[in-house]
């Protein structure tokens, strides 16, 4: 063991210790002192004080990451545990997404950010760890003969001052500057990296949303001449089973060229035996090649608005790997028996090929299923009536063991020629999409059993229980509304509220309580269970041409099954770092693909300037409410745009009174809006009451929005979603 190793194990005790001391305890000579402390020096993680060493733990310091927000405030999110919030004057400048230690210096205040978060202790920058906005998007303008980038993030709330690269031709430009110089006062100074083009330009705000979030758009020449050479290969199938004579098909959206899973079934007595079968991507990309370091860079595909970057070149992700009809494909395959009550009796895994006998969407299936008239889908017609019975028996079992199943709508947007947003509806969640999504829900579940057993290496797909803080913050928004959550929290508990609000008008609203009360799932190398699937064992298997841990699986597996153990063994050792980095790169997909869809909404809702809508109150603050429409539009209603009256914020309440009138406002509630501003910039959309606060609060009082606290209000508002687990 070496000497930075035994420290670490000394100081993992939580105490502080003197070099003295330190050299003690590893029984180093007085002259080694030196060597000791320049160890410690290097160690991450490890801080000095009073001439004393230890962790930062030891000294009271958090290690976080900064989330900005519109105001000069932030907030320090640790590891671990509760948000820090932190005043302008505790921030060190640092800015949304830097690593800093905070010091805790006062605990339990309210910050009014609604059900946005609860009670948030407070705390102090003491050092930047690390700046993560080395370069900005954002607009170029000029103040005299004085350059600035004006960051398009509303969390990156200071301007940019530019030494270099301004020309005043590209004024009010979208532009990527790299920052050369942060301060502690928070000023920024930097140059002109790429023009990107003027705002309003077709594809310019998709770009910027790109490279604000450092995500990879090209590939390199090495990678994509492989991709075409492998592209031009004769399929080959030996040592695969052939499934090329059974009804094998695809049921995808309407626009998806990346078909990376397919779907057989047959009766089989009472049971039934269920195929997935996997477009078998690890074949194509192999270890330590081009395609694979470039997959691994991008870790997932991104789907924005009108725009998809690949996880791997279209000649893979398009075509030799999709599962196309009536081609012969490569596959990973998982054939299960299943009986009525949605148990796995027995199953398998193995390499096999494929023709698909059909291509097919969801909204065909779902037509069908509905028993409209569609002839394109007659081939499978019966297999199809199969499917149907089997998923609503897999979606029982799963309800009957907890599994929360969230039914958030999800944005679908029609672009016009110039790819602006002419279009916004909320996107329909099918019986077809259903069966899709149980059927892949359950050969993860599946695989993740059979690698678990077999002891083989795999990226797990984790989500852990909800800590007792967020329990205890939802309850006090869930009280008002009249349900509650135990304190020893399940699944099961979960599920069972979301079942009670069911076609209510609260029912966006406590799922989004719900929601954010939760953990947020992630990649591991160990299997820590999936509490919203209420999944013992889970990870992703399904879906390798637009996830690299679906491709990593694929490829433990074809490890296992061809007794590679010496590459068992070296991919057991990655795998911590393969499930950071995944995670990583997903958080960063899943941020690009939420400002993309805000940037549409917003020019959506450039279209519906001075119309009215009814929505739903989704949260509060002590300035604003936000209200969603039904089209998943969502719109800020500033306080100070009720006219009339000054309105005061009760969070215990979760409502806003006015002081004059008295009437009350509560999250949950029906109001009408007119839409006043809407800044695809910001991704922002602004609203006024539609009605004055006396006819909306007879209004909001007949249908019950201001009943009681603890009373359960009427209406229907039921979103839609879909999947593939």
């Amino acid at each position: 063991m070496t000497v930075r190793e035994q420290i670490e194990n000394i100081l993992r005790d939580g105490r502080t210790y003197t070099p003295a001391a330190l050299a003690g305890r590893l029984g180093l000579a007085e002259s080694d002192r030196g060597m000791l402390e320049s160890i410690l020096r290097g160690m991450n993680g490890v801080m000095r004080e009073g001439g004393r060493y230890g962790l930062y733990a030891a000294f009271g310091i958090l290690e976080c990451t900064v989330q900005g927000t519109r105001g000069e405030h932030c907030f320090a999110v640790p590891d671990e545990g509760e948000d820090l919030y932190i005043a302008k004057e505790h921030s060190m400048g640092a800015m949304h997404g830097d690593r800093v230690l905070v010091q805790r210096i006062a605990s339990g205040r309210r910050r009014g950010r609604g059900v946005r978060g609860g009670r948030t202790d407070e705390g102090k920058i003491i050092k930047i760890l690390r700046h993560a906005n080395r370069r900005i998007v954002g607009e170029l303008v000029f103040d005299g003969e004085r350059a600035y980038v004006i960051p398009s993030s509303a969390r990156l709330n200071r301007p940019v001052l530019i030494r270099a690269g301004a020309e005043k031709e590209d004024r009010y430009s979208r532009v990527v500057c790299r920052v050369t110089a942060f301060t502690q006062r928070g000023a920024l100074e930097g140059e002109i990296e790429e023009i990107l083009g003027r705002s309003g330009e077709k594809g310019v705000d998709m770009l910027a949303v790109i490279r604000e979030n450092g995500l990879p758009d090209s590939f390199s020449r090495e990678a994509l001449d492989l991709a075409q050479r492998l592209s031009c290969e004769t399929v080959e199938t030996g040592g695969r089973e052939d499934l090329r004579g059974q009804t094998v098909f695809t049921v995808d959206g309407d626009d998806a060229k990346d078909l990376d899973d397919a779907v057989s079934i047959e009766k089989q007595g009472e049971n039934w035996v269920l195929g997935v079968h996997i477009a078998d991507v690890s074949q194509y990309v192999l270890p330590g090649t081009e395609l694979d370091r470039e997959a691994l860079k991008r870790g997932t595909s991104v789907y924005l608005p009108g725009r998809v970057l690949p996880m791997l070149p279209p000649q893979l992700s398009n075509g030799i790997c999709s599962l196309s009809q009536g081609q012969d494909r490569l596959t990973l395959s998982v054939s299960m028996v299943i009986d009525d009550r949605g148990r796995v009796l027995s199953g398998r895994i193995f390499p096999s090929v494929i023709r698909s006998v059909l291509r097919t969407t969801y909204s065909k299936v779902a037509s069908f299923l509905r028993g409209e008239e569609e002839p394109s889908v007659e081939i499978i017609g019966p297999q199809l009536r199969e499917c149907e019975k089997l998923c609503r028996i897999l979606k029982d079992m799963r309800r009957r063991r907890g599994a929360v199943d969230f039914d958030f709508a999800q944005p679908h947007f029609t672009l016009d020629a110039e790819g602006r947003a002419v279009g916004l509806e909320a996107e329909p969640r099918e019986i077809s999409n259903e069966i899709i999504e149980q059927f892949m829900l359950q050969a993860n579940e599946f695989v993740a059993g059979f690698m678990l057993e077999n002891g083989i290496p795999a990226l797990y797909r984790v989500h852990e229980s909800p800590d007792a803080q967020r329990i205890s913050d939802a309850n006090e928004v869930l009280k008002v509304l009249g349900y509650s959550l135990p304190e020893k929290v399940s699944a099961e508990d979960y599920s069972r509220l979301l079942g009670a609000v069911k076609g209510r008008s609260e029912e966006q609203l406590v799922s989004m309580i719900l929601l954010r009360s939760m953990k947020k799932a992630r990649y591991s190398s160990e299997n820590l269970g999936h509490f919203g699937l209420a999944a013992r064992e889970y990870l992703h298997f399904t879906s390798p041409i637009r996830r690299y841990p679906d491709l990593i699986v694929h490829r433990m597996l074809h490890f296992y099954l061809d007794k590679n153990t010496p590459a068992l063994a070296k991919y057991n050792k990655r795998m911590a770092e393969l499930a950071g980095s995944c995670s990583d790169r997903e958080l960063a997909a899943m941020e690009a693909e939420r400002q993309a869809d805000d940037i549409k909404k917003a020019e959506f809702a450039q279209t519906l300037m001075g119309e009215c809508f009814e929505g739903v109150i989704c949260s509060m603050s002590a300035s604003a409410m936000w209200v969603e429409l039904p089209n998943t539009l969502e719109c800020v209603l500033p306080l100070a745009n009720i006219k009339g009256d000054y309105y005061v914020y009760n969070q215990a309440a979760c409502s806003v009174t006015g002081e004059r009138t008295r009437r009350v406002y509560r999250m949950g509630s029906r109001i009408k809006i007119r839409i006043t501003e809407a800044c695809p910039g910001e991704g922002r959309v602004v609203a006024e009451p539609a009605e004055s606060p006396e006819q909306a609060g007879k209004r909001v009082k007949k249908d019950g929005g201001t009943a009681g606290k603890g009373k359960r209000r009427g209406g229907a508002q039921r979103g839609k979603r879909h999947g593939k687990g």
